[in-house]
């Protein structure tokens, strides 16, 4: 025979249970987004790391960087779907500047902020001489 608060008490455990088997689920989703937007799977450890801020232009004919009056523009080839334009601009500029380069914010929007290693000077200068050559 259960006595009445043994019962509820069951209930609630077994509410709690499942509760944190969600935040877990959630937690585990979170950390693998996270994981495919990091791209080189590690995180920047450079003593010297700089943000940037770009608008990305999906489904275009190439790769390449543009300089407009609003700040950077990278056009990539891929379409933005299932994440593919965000892995190709940071593959494409980590092949571009040989550098870390990691996604802070904007997985879901066309303007994104960056971390990249190196300096400002350094990193806004590969960038200005790669838009020049292309003749972007």
């Amino acid at each position: 025979m259960t006595i009445p608060w043994q019962s509820a008490r069951g209930q609630y455990a077994h509410a709690v249970h499942r509760m944190a088997a969600v935040a877990s689920s959630y937690d585990r989703c979170v950390n693998s987004a996270q994981l495919i937007f990091s791209y080189s799977f590690c995180r920047i450890h450079a003593s010297e790391s700089m943000k940037l801020s770009v608008r990305v232009v999906p489904n275009a004919k190439a790769f390449r960087i543009g300089q407009s009056e609003n700040g950077w523009k990278v056009y990539v080839k891929e379409k933005a779907e299932d994440n593919k334009a965000n892995l190709a601009l940071l593959k494409g500029l980590r092949k571009l500047l040989k550098r870390e380069v990691r996604l802070v914010s904007g997985a879901k929007a066309r303007n994104k902020v960056l971390e990249v290693e190196g300096t400002e000077e350094e990193v806004l200068g590969a960038l200005r001489e790669e838009s020049a050559g292309k003749g972007a």
